[in-house]
């Protein structure tokens, strides 16, 4: 199992998609975020921890096709911005 712990380093750009390997995004892992602006969470991840994208305001496009994990609470909560998803 492979997961995502660390912060979210914005010299990787605007647009983040999680790779393929990755099973698991841990509590906190990318919140206040604010440059993230669009997100794609392949169906291998299998859990989102709670308030892993909290504050991402810059956040207003995110791609979960083919998720079936689970989702922690409040892990999108204050993406004001988020307004277009495909699910």
């Amino acid at each position: 199992m492979i997961g995502f712990i660390g912060e979210y380093d914005p010299s990787w750009g605007t647009k983040l998609v999680i790779p393929f390997v990755v099973t698991w995004i841990s509590f906190y892992a990318f919140e206040n975020c604010t440059s993230l602006t669009s997100l794609v969470i392949p169906s291998t991840v299998a859990s989102i921890g709670t308030n892993a994208f909290a504050g991402c305001i810059g956040l207003t496009s995110l791609n979960l096709s083919s998720y079936a994990g689970t989702i922690g609470n409040f892990a999108f909560i204050r993406c004001y911005n988020l307004n277009a998803t495909n699910v």
